[in-house]
Order: C-alpha cells, then sequence, then structure tokens
C-alpha cells in the first residue's frame, strides 16, 4: 500500500505535467519555434524556466547530502548561483536581442556569429553535447534513489535505477514532439511544485527541527568551519569553487535556450530579477534545513538520503511528496538539457557540413530522440557503476578535516 501511494504520487504528477504540455502544442513548429517557443514568452516563464534547469533534483539529493556530512561549506552553490543570475542579468540584453535579429537557436549558434566563424560554430556544438550528455545519463539514474525510497524497501536498488532512468527516458517522448514550447510550460508546473511545494515542506521541517532538539546548537562545531588559508585544499579553495561555479553557469547550452525564448531583452533582465528572491529563499532555506539536520540520528551514516529521512517524520505521504519534489526538479534538467544538445546536433552540427540552414524541425526531433536512448542505455548499462560517469561529468570531491562528499548529478 506504501508504495502504491509512492508510485502513484510520481504517476499522477507526471500525467498532469503531461497534460499541460500537450495543451501547448501548434502543429508542426519550424527549426526556429521548435528550439526557442516561439521566443514568446513573459518573465515569469522564463524565469520559471532558468530555476528549474538551474536547480536540478540534485539539491535534494547530492548538495543535501554536502551540507548534511560536510557542513556550511554547502553554502558555496547558493553564492555561485545568485553570481550567476547576476551574469544572466547582463548576458541578457545582447544574447536575446542578437538571437531575435539573426534567428539564433542555440547557444554555437550565438559564438558561431560572435567570431564569424561556422567552425566555431560546431566546434561548440560538439563539446556542448559531450559535456551534457554524462550529466543527463547521472540525472536519469539518480532517480533511483527516489524510486527506491517511494518504494519502502520492495525495490532493490538496483531495480529502483532501471525503474527511474525508464521512467524519465518515457517522459521525454513529450520533450520529443514538442520542443522548448513544451519544456518551458511544463517548467511553470514542475517548478511550481519542487520549489512552492518544497518551500513549504522545508518550512514545516525547519519547526520539527527546532522544536524537537536539533538547532544551531546542536550542530557539530566542524561543520561550522570553512577551509581557511591553511586548508589542504589551498588557500584559495573557496573563492575557486564559487568563480569558476559562476563563470560555468552560462557555459551550459541549455540555459541559452532560456534568454532566447524569451519576448524581450527586458524580459531577460526581470527574469533574473525575479530568479535571485526565489533562488536566495529556496536554496537557502534548504542548506539550513540540512545543516541542521546533520544532528539527526541516521543523517550522519547517509547523508545523500537526508532529505527523505526528514520527509519520514510525516509518514508516507510526506514522504511520497518529498519524492515528486526531487522528480519534479529532475524533470527540468534533464528535459532541457536533451533538447537543447539535440537541436544543437542538427543545427550546429549536420548544418555547418551541409552548408543549408534547416528549416524543418523534423530533424531536430529524430536527434532528441536519439541522444534520449543512448543516454537511456548507457544509464542502464551504468547502473551498478556511475564513478567514472561522475567524473567524466566533472564532479568535485570535497574534502574537509578528512571527511569527503561526492557530488553527483541529480
Amino acid at each position: 500500500m506504501n508504495m502504491a501511494i509512492g508510485y502513484g504520487a510520481v504517476l499522477l504528477f507526471t500525467v498532469l505535467v503531461v497534460v499541460v504540455m500537450s495543451r501547448s502544442r501548434r502543429g508542426d513548429a519550424s527549426m526556429s519555434e521548435y528550439a526557442t517557443g516561439g521566443r514568446s514568452f513573459n518573465s515569469w516563464f522564463g524565469t520559471m524556466a532558468f530555476l528549474n534547469t538551474w536547480i536540478a533534483g540534485t539539491v535534494f539529493i547530492s548538495f543535501a547530502g554536502l551540507t548534511a556530512g560536510v557542513g556550511v561549506i554547502g553554502y558555496y552553490s547558493l553564492s555561485y548561483s545568485l553570481l550567476s543570475v547576476v551574469l544572466m542579468f547582463f548576458l541578457g540584453t545582447p544574447v536575446n536581442k542578437w538571437g531575435r535579429v539573426h534567428d539564433l537557436r542555440t547557444q554555437a549558434d550565438l559564438l558561431g556569429l560572435r567570431y564569424n566563424s561556422r567552425s566555431v560554430r560546431a566546434i561548440a556544438a560538439i563539446i556542448g553535447v559531450l559535456a551534457s550528455v554524462p550529466w543527463v545519463v547521472l540525472g536519469m539514474q539518480s532517480l533511483g534513489l527516489v524510486f527506491s525510497t517511494l518504494s519502502f524497501g520492495l525495490v532493490s536498488p538496483y531495480l529502483a535505477v532501471v525503474i527511474g532512468v525508464l521512467f524519465i527516458a518515457a517522459r521525454q517522448i513529450w520533450t520529443v514532439r514538442l520542443g522548448t514550447r513544451g519544456l518551458i510550460i511544463s517548467d511553470m508546473v514542475q517548478g511550481l511544485f519542487a520549489y512552492g511545494v518544497g518551500f513549504l515542506l522545508i518550512l514545516g521541517l525547519l519547526v520539527w527541527l527546532f522544536t524537537n532538539g536539533h538547532g544551531f546548537f546542536e550542530v557539530a562545531p566542524a561543520l561550522l568551519q570553512l577551509p581557511g588559508p591553511d586548508s589542504p585544499a589551498g588557500p584559495l579553495y573557496l573563492f575557486s569553487l564559487v568563480f569558476t561555479g559562476m563563470m560555468g553557469a552560462w557555459c551550459w547550452p541549455d540555459l541559452f535556450v532560456r534568454m532566447f525564448s524569451v519576448k524581450t531583452p527586458r524580459s531577460v533582465q526581470k527574469s533574473a530579477v525575479q530568479a535571485a528572491p526565489v533562488m536566495f529563499i529556496f536554496s537557502g532555506a534548504l542548506t539550513t534545513l540540512c545543516l541542521l539536520a546533520s544532528s539527526v540520528p541516521g543523517v550522519s551514516d547517509a547523508p545523500d538520503t537526508v532529505w527523505f529521512i526528514l520527509a519520514g517524520v510525516g509518514g508516507v505521504g510526506m514522504v511520497a511528496v518529498a519524492g515528486v519534489c526531487v522528480v519534479a526538479a529532475t524533470m527540468g534538467n534533464v528535459g532541457a538539457n536533451l533538447q537543447a544538445i539535440g537541436t544543437q546536433v542538427v543545427n550546429d552540427v549536420i548544418e555547418v557540413r551541409n552548408h543549408e540552414r534547416v528549416e524543418t524541425a523534423k530533424g531536430a526531433k529524430i536527434a532528441v530522440a536519439v541522444i534520449t536512448l543512448v543516454s537511456a542505455g548507457i544509464a542502464l548499462l551504468t547502473a551498478n557503476q556511475v564513478s567514472g560517469l561522475i567524473a567524466i561529468g566533472g564532479c568535485q570531491v570535497f574534502c574537509v578535516r578528512d571527511r569527503s562528499v561526492v557530488r553527483s548529478a541529480g
């Protein structure tokens, strides 16, 4: 019965997302419409699309585990995320304007225009694909923890990974069919649940922690210290985490699509202004929750499960809601990655090779479908061994006072 509640909640939410996405369909789209959503969305859609792409399911699992296991260094993600929003504010005007004037569809398209080079465009697209696919694979695999938890012990960890991969791959059928327009509309639904309902859940759990003897005074002193100048990792360790995170933020192909899809340059800037407080409040509250939860029995033994350990105080229903929050956030990140890299393959690799502008979306749909299947296949084949993929994806190993946590996608 408990498993039926957990899996049923995910199924019902997915049906809701699919119904909302399907209502956005406008027939056979042109390549530009498929890649940018017709450049027709207002700032609030742009805000939620950015958040649902940036704040992936990993914040509830790996980033949460980092804070619960290592301490206040987990706040670094909030710092570089806010700096990335600032960068978005200043990038928005030229990127959106050039995109509209020159019918730019992808990040590689923009770089090709900037340097007036078809070779730069193709190379940028290939790099974007190679960099993004490992994160797609890890995102698919990360749902294994969700489906394992929501089975309440009835599904083995390996089988849960298989279920997670097949589930998110099936969800991408609508990503293939509807392109960016469907993604951005679904981002609104997924984002409202992940960060709206999720925030309410965080507030409730914070109250529970404070009223049950898990306040700031119960946090181990070692978890309240940041690596200083004498850190084994080097004096600039924390600075490098924040700085490289900020600078690398807009190297991802899926984030550029968000700036192409809104109506005007002003709308991009408004999206940045709106995203900043939402990100600050949500991410700050979640990180604080996980820091305080470090004193909860069982968390130190499995910090990556801190979100579900805390949700367990509210029973099966709360665990199901917590699971849907992770699924909702993961949907946005994986879907945006697949759509962006599939579009780049056709728009910036095949088009450059053929010396002919692609005007129909058929090729992009095929590319997104193929990359989805390939990613799902890799995820299934490596379900029992993800360390290599984490390394390829660019993981970071945090070593503070002889303790380490691996940050994976999710």
